[in-house]
């Protein structure tokens, strides 16, 4: 199955707006198990993409991969710890 994956972040939006997660309209689950497989399917590449993004980092001398790898599991475990109020909008528009 073909992923795409659409995250819009706007840091200038209101709280509830800042991060827009969605699919094009072609993806449209059947059921309860196809969405969970869209679900961690993708949060399997944006993985894959955040570590790409660290080894570009990295190799431009920005910072080292294991700092920010380290960074971004202690960021997580915060927001874990410290689950932000608002809501983060799941969209299913086609943001361009």
């Amino acid at each position: 199955m073909k992923q795409l994956i659409i995250i819009h972040v706007d840091t200038e939006a209101e709280p509830n707006e800042v991060i827009r997660i969605g699919k094009t309209p072609q993806v449209v689950p059947n059921n309860k198990d196809e969405m969970k497989e869209i679900i961690l399917d993708d949060i399997s590449w944006v993985s894959k993409a955040l570590f790409k993004m660290i080894k570009i980092a990295d190799k431009e001398g920005y910072r080292g991969k294991e700092e920010m790898i380290k960074s971004q599991i202690e960021g997580l475990n915060s927001l874990l710890e410290n689950e932000p109020e608002e809501p983060i909008t799941n969209s299913d528009e086609n943001i361009q």
